[in-house]
């Protein structure tokens, strides 16, 4: 009963991704990825990842739910698309933008996109349609023990992946915080 009720959850949540929903509008990166043949459409749960500022300092964790769309656009060539939405909680001292600062525990939302290209070979260690399970990166403030890294779980790579783009909107009672590739903008300051 309760993985039924999770599994609704899940769908409504990502059936509002799939629609556009979070954050406002596709990007021109993010559209021209979702081009070519879908080779991988998967949901799940990540707990405990890490929320980074835009100079890459630890600020908090967040746990949520989230959706990996791969597409092949060459024959070794991969582009993939991973909205999420879930909550965070802050650890404390100064803010993301660096405005002010935040209690330590200060609770919010976040939703977000990364667009990311890769080279390598497709090789899925995962199913490749549906729910493919709870993923706990066991991070702290300075490290993770099982960082998630989506990709990689589909395709064996040639190097890292480029990021061609993402946005992250936080928000709490505190201020509202964007957090994307060319911009960063408001902060999270009580």
């Amino acid at each position: 009963m309760v993985v039924r009720r999770i599994a609704g959850v899940v769908l409504v949540v990502l059936a509002a991704l799939g629609a556009g929903v979070a954050p406002a509008g596709a990007t021109a990166a993010e559209a021209a990825c979702r081009t070519g043949p879908k080779l991988v459409d998967v949901y799940y749960r990540f707990v405990d990842d890490q929320v980074l500022n835009a100079e890459g300092r630890v600020v908090g964790l967040a746990s949520g739910v989230g959706r990996f769309e791969l597409y092949r656009k060459g024959p070794n060539t991969f582009c993939a698309v991973s909205t999420l939405t879930g909550t965070f909680t802050l650890f404390g001292g100064e803010s993301p933008a660096g405005t002010g600062t935040v209690p330590a525990g200060l609770r919010g939302h976040v939703v977000g996109v990364n667009v990311l290209q890769f080279t390598g070979t497709f090789q899925p260690e995962l199913p490749t349609r549906g729910y493919v399970g709870e993923f706990d990166a066991n991070c702290n403030q300075f490290e993770c023990e099982t960082p998630i890294r989506f990709g990689r779980q589909y395709v064996v790579t040639d190097g890292p992946p480029a990021v061609l783009d993402y946005r992250f909107v936080h928000y709490s009672r505190c201020g509202i915080w964007v957090d994307a590739l060319t911009y960063t903008q408001g902060d999270i300051a009580c």
